[in-house]
């Protein structure tokens, strides 16, 4: 899991919780971050900008089906 963590989604290892978690000091625990990087980053960004053009489709689409009277 390490390796796809660090390969593929490019996240410091260092960040990684392993056999030393518990010997770090609770501050640089707080520091961790095993949920980011660039690349990650990058795809909620494009996640959220597609999810953004979703809800613009659906409601171009409603909006064509109401009847202002």
């Amino acid at each position: 899991m390490q390796d796809v963590l660090t390969g593929q989604y490019e996240i410091d290892g260092k960040n990684l919780f392993d056999i030393n978690f518990f010997q770090k000091e609770m501050g640089d625990v707080h520091l961790l971050n095993p949920y980011h990087s660039g690349k990650i980053a990058k795809l909620r960004s494009d996640l959220f900008l597609s999810a953004l053009e979703l809800h613009r489709h659906a409601i171009l689409v409603n909006a064509k089906r109401s009847v202002i009277t």
